[in-house]
């Protein structure tokens, strides 16, 4: 009669695993990260990126699909806005809450003070667009919704705000160089990043 007794002890024994409360099926992801590695988690901890394509953090939209060369790492990210940077530049991606980018654009030049605002005209994720090149002056040129990133000029600065709709979604970008003697240098690598920039 032992076997028996054994057989029974082993089928109670995997039984009260299966029930067990611990056991709660496959590891649940919090919220601010991703199961997929090549999504930007949500968060503000420094993020080192390889070359490789990512995509827009949980919640953002439009959604975007990002080719990122090497160099690049990510500062801060939100559902609403996040940055990209290497030394000397930063790309900022923008959800603004304004119905267009026309409006958002619009804010963007009425908040500017002093310095020298040039329209410019460019491509953001294949799409044309157009905006501002800000040198100098001072003013928060935005906000985003929740207050992830914000971006003002400064004396000595030097930023490009480019607008555009994605499915009738507004968009944001700022190429923000703090030395704007360094900008005809910096310009072309954020250029780079732009151009991997797609619908995702």
């Amino acid at each position: 009669m032992r076997a028996p007794v054994l057989l029974l002890a082993a089928v109670l024994t995997l039984t009260g695993c299966a029930t067990s409360p611990s056991d709660s099926g496959p590891e649940q992801v919090p919220e601010s990260q991703s199961a997929d590695p090549r999504v930007l988690p949500i968060g503000t901890t420094d993020l080192p990126l390889v070359p490789r394509t990512y995509y827009t953090p949980f919640g953002f939209v439009p959604p975007l699909a990002l080719t990122v060369p090497a160099g690049w790492h990510s500062p801060r990210r939100g559902d609403d806005a996040f940055e990209l940077s290497r030394p000397g530049v930063t790309v900022v991606f923008d959800t603004p809450p304004d119905a267009t980018s026309a409006a958002a654009l619009a804010a963007v030049r009425a908040a500017v003070k002093g310095g020298t605002v040039t329209p410019v005209r460019g491509t953001v994720a294949g799409r044309p667009a157009t905006g501002f090149d800000i040198l100098g002056g001072t003013g928060t040129l935005l906000t985003s919704p929740v207050r992830t990133v914000s971006v003002a000029a400064a004396p000595g600065r030097r930023v490009r705000v480019l607008g555009t709709d994605l499915d009738e979604v507004p968009l944001l970008v700022a190429v923000v160089v703090p030395d704007a003697s360094r900008w005809s240098r910096l310009l072309p690598l954020a250029q780079q990043l732009l151009a991997g920039v797609s619908p995702g």
